[in-house]
């Protein structure tokens, strides 16, 4: 899609239109006009190549998850559902290890069976992100200031270059234009000035004759540099400290992220979704329970036996976790059981 300037480009109005444009028979409206596409942050900047709709969903989805993670799913309805964590649409049902009533749609008891568990994920902590986007060339002109300048010592004939260079520089020496060579992939030159790029990709100034002292060596050039961001959070290196200071780093490079912003927005958001270890709890259903859970509802997790590491570990959790998974298993009779996987929010 195609916008001014001036427009709100925001997630939520991203996503709708792609998926109008898409016109693949999936409905997608925001919350505020009875659909379920839930309000998402202004994006500084947002290019999308060639691909499905569901790439587009999930790129989206990551650029959006600055604060708190967003996921997305097609429902039976052929309805999108776009939310973060806080907007995730409430189940209305408990999960409980003690539960009060019997055939209820909204309260399920917790069988204490062999699928009944409870993990605290330290594997994925990630608290320190640093990311690596597309390369941006930054142009430099005649008139403003040399890319690099030396000042010659009599016996050096070689510099190195800061950057790594492109397109045509202008090579000065003592303030008079001198003709440049320019050779790549680690080749070779007998010209007097050559700047030259070795195997290992760096950038050199060479010369066959050493200028005499004092000799000014001017050099423009546009040059590329990778965009970079770093997101840390200092709550989780203090919480999780050892011998590594508590920290914990992740670089991850994609090529997709044009700008400091984008790259910065997925800095933030796996910060965010990682900074602390994940609680997940998997456990069945009795056939009592009436009611339905889907992936990506909440749910509220009542279970006396589990500590609770927001409460220094004493025993005993409830609070409200995110369905992430719910397989149901159809018994005679008609009833089920459900096996459900959620994560804590």
């Amino acid at each position: 899609p195609t916008r001014r300037s001036s427009d709100l480009w925001t997630v939520d109005a991203i996503i709708i239109d792609l998926t109008r444009q898409a016109n693949c028979g999936i409905a997608a409206a925001s919350t505020a006009a009875g659909g379920f596409v839930a309000p998402g942050p202004q994006l500084a900047s947002f290019v999308l190549n060639y691909s499905t709709l569901s790439d587009a969903w999930r790129k989206l989805a990551t650029l959006a998850g600055q604060v708190t993670p967003y996921g997305w799913y097609v429902d039976q309805n052929r309805k999108l559902h776009f939310y973060d964590a806080t907007s995730a649409l409430d189940s209305g049902v408990t999960f409980t290890t003690s539960p009060t009533v019997a055939g209820s749609t909204t309260e399920g008891h917790i069988l204490l069976d062999s699928q009944n568990s409870y993990e605290w994920d330290g594997t994925s902590i990630r608290n320190r992100i640093l990311v690596q986007g597309a390369t941006q060339t930054v142009t430099t002109v005649l008139t403003g200031n040399p890319t690099d300048t030396w000042r010659a010592d009599g016996t050096q004939s070689s510099w190195p270059l800061r950057y790594t260079l492109t397109g045509s520089p202008t090579l000065k020496i003592n303030g008079a234009v001198v003709s440049l060579t320019i050779v790549t992939g680690g080749g070779t030159s007998s010209a007097p000035w050559v700047a030259e790029q070795n195997s290992i990709g760096q950038w050199f100034l060479h010369t066959t004759d050493a200028p005499a002292v004092g000799t000014v060596v001017q050099i423009w050039y546009s040059y590329q540099v990778p965009v970079v961001a770093q997101a840390s959070d200092y709550a989780s290196m203090a919480t999780y400290s050892g011998p590594n200071g508590g920290l914990f780093a992740e670089f991850i490079s994609e090529t997709s992220l044009l700008t400091a912003p984008m790259a910065l927005a997925r800095a933030q958001r796996d910060r965010t979704e990682y900074a602390f270890a994940a609680e997940r709890a998997g456990f069945d259903t009795s056939e009592d329970f009436l009611g339905w859970v889907r992936a990506g509802h909440t749910c509220t997790y009542v279970n006396q036996f589990i500590p609770d590491s927001e409460r220094s570990y004493a025993l005993g959790i409830n609070d409200t976790f995110i369905v992430i998974a719910n397989q149901v298993t159809f018994s005679q009779g008609g009833y089920r059981q459900q096996q459900v996987t959620a994560v804590r929010l």
